[in-house]
C-alpha cells in the first residue's frame, strides 16, 4: 500500500488593485469551508478593481485567473 502525503494550505494572499497590470496591494487571507475569505477596507467607490488569489503552501505554485468587481457608489 502507497501512502501519499497531501500539503493543504490554509492561507493564501489576495493581489488586487485598479488594473490588470497594477495588482501590487498584497492581502493575507484564510482558507475554510473550501473557499478563501479576505477583508478589504478602505476601498474608493464606484472602483474597478482587479485581483488574483495566490496559493501560499509550501511546494505548490498556483493562483487564479485575473478576476474583477466594481464597488457600489460612496
Amino acid at each position: 500500500v502507497s501512502q501519499s502525503r497531501y500539503y493543504f494550505d490554509k492561507t493564501g494572499k489576495l493581489y488586487i488593485g485598479t488594473s490588470k497590470t497594477n495588482m501590487i496591494k498584497e492581502v493575507s487571507g484564510t482558507h475554510g469551508s473550501g473557499k478563501y475569505s479576505f477583508s478589504l477596507t478602505a476601498l474608493t467607490g464606484s472602483t474597478t478593481y482587479y485581483f488574483y488569489i495566490e496559493n501560499t503552501a509550501s511546494g505548490e505554485a498556483a493562483r487564479t485567473g485575473i478576476y474583477q468587481f466594481t464597488t457600489a457608489a460612496s
